[in-house]
């Protein structure tokens, strides 16, 4: 759990006392890239963050916290999973990042397994005759 100095140096938000902070950690969700997380009006932006239109967007793919401030908005932070490694298994959901195509295969960059985010992308390949169209 964050400490009231760290959020201070992130935030700018003066915290006097320590009872003044509640993290929800059953408000944990599995966010990614470029996910609208909040607006600004009801939040606050904190690590692993980024302000757009108003908006707060996740910069990085993991958990999703809302910090409870009693002196001001809630702030919103994502968290980075640890050292998370998978091998994906059939029927696994994933969500991949397309790097190249060509007419016969993708290659792409894995980001999480099952809900999980990976530390560090892993490399795969999707060829043209594993694809099945259900159009």
């Amino acid at each position: 759990m964050q400490g009231q100095k760290e959020i201070e140096m992130e935030t700018g938000i003066e915290i006097e006392n320590e009872n003044d902070i509640d993290i929800d950690d059953d408000d944990k969700n599995m966010v990614i890239i470029g996910q609208r997380l909040g607006n600004l009006n009801y939040y606050t932006a904190s690590k692993g963050t980024y302000i757009r239109d108003s908006y707060i967007y996740a910069s990085v793919i993991g958990q999703q916290r809302i910090i409870q401030v009693l002196n001001g908005k809630p702030l919103i932070e994502v968290q980075k999973e640890g050292d998370y490694i998978a091998v994906p298994q059939i029927n696994d959901v994933v969500i991949v990042q397309i790097i190249r195509i060509n007419p016969r295969v993708a290659t792409a960059k894995i980001l999480s397994v099952q809900d999980k985010a990976l530390k560090e992308s892993a490399n795969a390949v999707i060829r043209n005759q594993n694809i099945i169209s259900n159009i």
